[in-house]
C-alpha cells in the first residue's frame, strides 16, 4: 500500500517544481492515501491511458477524482 500512495503523489508533483498539496475539511492524511488508491485504481480500469499522453492523462484523471471526493488543491 505504501508503495501506491508514493507513486500516486509522484504523479501528483510530477507536473513541475511547485508542490501541490490536498485538503478536505477533517480529513487524515490516511484519508487522502485511501482516495488516492481508489483514484489511482479506478484510473487504471477506465481505460483513460494513452501512450504518449498516458503521464498526462494520469496526473488529470487523479486530479479530477480528488476533487469529486471533495479533496481541493493548493499549489505552494
Amino acid at each position: 500500500m505504501r508503495r501506491a500512495v508514493l507513486l500516486t503523489l509522484v504523479l501528483l508533483n510530477v507536473g513541475g517544481c511547485a508542490k501541490t498539496t490536498w485538503h478536505r475539511s477533517g480529513s487524515t492524511e490516511q484519508d487522502l492515501a485511501s482516495d488516492s488508491e481508489a483514484c489511482q485504481r479506478d484510473a487504471g480500469q477506465s481505460g483513460y491511458y494513452g501512450i504518449l499522453a498516458g503521464p498526462a492523462n494520469m496526473r488529470d484523471f487523479q486530479e479530477r477524482c480528488l476533487r469529486a471526493r471533495g479533496w481541493t488543491a493548493q499549489t505552494d
